[in-house]
């Protein structure tokens, strides 16, 4: 059981994570005029994350051969691994 909760969140957060390259890459700067290194950065802790569980979700990235990944909360970067500046061509 324990390791069907941690897929399903590791789901979640890849799920969570392709929605906001999706909406960073179709609104472009229409919407987010800020580059992506202005963003404020949170601690994972101080909005309810694991810092341990992102850093197992950052390797199992990594083994599936995930580009980049960003997660935010309002508006926050929380999580960011990968060359997340760049532009890709992603589906779904």
């Amino acid at each position: 059981m324990k390791s069907k909760r941690y897929l399903f969140k590791i789901i979640g957060l890849f799920v969570m994570t392709a929605i906001i390259l999706i909406m960073v890459t179709c609104f472009g700067c229409a919407v987010f005029c800020n580059e992506i290194n202005e963003l404020e950065h949170v601690v994972p802790e101080e909005i309810g994350w694991s810092s341990v569980k992102l850093e197992e979700a950052k390797s199992y990235a990594e083994q599936i051969g995930s580009a980049a990944i960003m997660a935010l909360y309002e508006g926050k970067v929380f999580f960011s691994c990968g060359k997340i500046s760049q532009k890709y061509l992603i589906h779904s």
